[in-house]
């Protein structure tokens, strides 16, 4: 069997120093907010060359509270790619704010520049900028556009761990960005969890309050906030992890090299463009089926190949944001949701596993 992701054997290699953490950390029964997040919190803003990293509960809410933390215009309008995850969108209505959907570049996965400058109104407070698949979008020109029209911008970064757009990290780029650290994530925890990452210092003041009840210190409630704190066990074995991030993006990488190497002169198939100048994290690696994805999918199964599609409906879609002529609309975003597959990639494989699913795809088309 060739799994889409083994977390048993990717954490394996942080469980031995895990456990004697484990011990010490209910020995002095800090489970929140304590030593063990602002450890680890320094040593991921330090990865990433950002000022200041403030972890919480999931990266869902580190989406709703940068947007809160921004103060943005009361039912002004927020632009979102309309091939993401349905977290990016439902953050900014949980702000009760407008949601605006922009198409995809035809070949880059990130905003059709043009298309979302048409989308600004003069009702636009802020742009959502989606890193997916870890492929750094067109950052030059977004910051171009928010530039010109006075736009916040907010980097969803929750697949992106560790990818550089001209070599400066992902997550510097924007007002304030956001991760997830979802067990399926590149660095993902064992439960759930979040960060929201600034270089803006009242920004990050705020978030810290946003996200512990309104309040820096106890009973000092300045504003109204929540509760969404990551937990000292997961921080504990995310610092472990992050030990193993820049080698395991290497991993990926060589094993992405080595899919585009086997597979590039298949004519059924096509994959994202992104820039050489891009170093990519390669959270998943999507290919584009032109036709026949769910046979593909069953043939690969028979081999015992997992795969899976992110994702197969793009946002306008779900009942939950039903649109009109969404195929019109959204023509490239539509048409790439319904050719994407996700492949096998990872430290749990080796380069034989990633030569066999090439065979096997390739056998099936030819």
């Amino acid at each position: 069997m060739i799994k889409f992701l083994d977390l048993n054997l990717i954490n394996r290699k942080c469980y031995s120093n895990f456990k004697k953490k484990l011990d010490r950390n209910f020995n002095d029964s800090r489970f929140i907010l304590s030593q063990y997040n602002e450890k680890f919190e320094n040593n991921f803003k330090k990865f990433i060359s950002s000022k200041h990293c403030a972890c919480v509960g999931n990266g869902t809410d580190a989406l709703e509270i940068a947007i809160e933390a921004l103060n943005l215009k009361k039912g002004s309008e927020v632009i979102v790619p309309a091939n993401t995850f349905v977290a990016t969108a439902e953050a900014v209505i949980r702000n009760n704010l407008k949601i605006k959907f922009c198409d995809i570049d035809s070949h880059y996965l990130g905003f059709d520049t043009k298309k979302l400058e048409e989308k600004i109104s003069s009702n636009t407070s802020a742009i959502i900028v989606v890193h997916l698949y870890g492929i750094p979008d067109k950052m030059i020109e977004i910051l171009k556009i928010c530039k010109k029209y006075n736009l916040k911008l907010i980097e969803d970064c929750s697949q992106a761990h560790g990818s550089k757009f001209m070599n400066k990290s992902v997550g510097n780029f924007g007002d304030i960005s956001t991760f997830s650290f979802f067990p399926g994530k590149i660095l993902g925890g064992i439960g759930d969890g979040g960060a929201c990452v600034t270089n803006n210092t009242k920004l990050y003041t705020r978030i810290k309050k946003i996200r512990n009840h309104g309040r820096l210190k106890k009973f000092d409630h300045e504003i109204v906030g929540r509760n969404s704190r990551l937990d000292s066990l997961n921080a504990i074995f995310l610092d472990l992890k992050l030990k193993y991030l820049k080698k395991e993006i290497e991993f990926r990488t060589e094993q992405a090299e080595l899919y585009y190497k086997s597979l590039k002169e298949n004519k059924f198939i096509f994959f994202p463009t992104y820039s050489i100048q891009d170093t990519i994290s390669f959270c998943y690696f999507p290919i584009f089926i032109k036709k026949k994805r769910k046979s593909l999918i069953n043939y690969l199964t028979k081999f015992k190949i997992e795969t899976q599609m992110h994702y197969p409906f793009i946002v306008p879609e779900l009942r939950a944001f039903k649109e009109k002529n969404i195929k019109v609309k959204y023509l490239n975003s539509y048409k790439i949701s319904k050719m994407t597959l996700s492949l096998p990639i990872g430290s749990h494989l080796n380069s034989k596993d990633i030569i066999y699913i090439s065979s096997k795809i390739n056998n099936f088309f030819y």
